[in-house]
């Protein structure tokens, strides 16, 4: 009568682990090829080259939310973060300032261009790039107007519009 309690306290608390044994040994048994283990080399990388793939959506140019506190926190704490690489978009003074000064300890920027900014690609290098030469790694196209199905490039709508402004900003 010990031996049976014994073992049906055993049970208890080891039928989780008992099952995923059984369970494991049925699927071998079942599909061998399962237990065969593939190794695929991936060569090792380091800690900054991990972080040097992230970057964070920000706007700067935000100033009615707590992006208004740029020096004492938005800085600081992208710069605490590690982060080197952030995505914004905007054509004013103090947005151009920001992304420069980001610069500057070593942040960087994607810049998301957007009619609705008055970013026009006729004026593209001028009004956008220039002022932040210094800061800019890549530009992009604008951004959500597949939620907004009201705007218009050229009078053309969602996606022909999009696609016509990518275009012309290529060139």
């Amino acid at each position: 009568m010990t031996i049976l309690f014994s073992f049906s306290r055993w049970l208890q608390r080891w039928k989780y682990a008992a099952l995923s044994i059984v369970s494991t040994g049925l699927l071998i048994v079942t599909h061998p090829q399962a237990a065969q283990t593939q190794v695929v080399n991936e060569p090792a990388r380091s800690a900054s080259a991990f972080v040097d793939s992230i970057g964070v959506v920000t706007h700067l140019r935000y100033l009615d939310t707590a992006y208004a506190h740029y020096e004492d926190i938005v800085k600081p704490k992208l710069q605490e973060l590690g982060v080197r690489h952030i995505r914004d978009g905007g054509r004013d003074p103090e947005f151009f300032r920001r992304l420069n000064d980001l610069a500057t300890i070593g942040i960087h920027s994607t810049l998301v261009m957007d009619p609705r900014d008055g970013i026009d690609p006729s004026n593209v290098i001028s009004t956008a790039i220039a002022p932040v030469l210094p800061s800019i790694e890549a530009v992009e196209g604008p951004n959500e107007w597949d939620v907004q199905p009201h705007l218009s490039y050229k009078g053309q709508p969602f996606p022909v519009g999009i696609l016509a402004y990518a275009n012309e900003l290529f060139q």
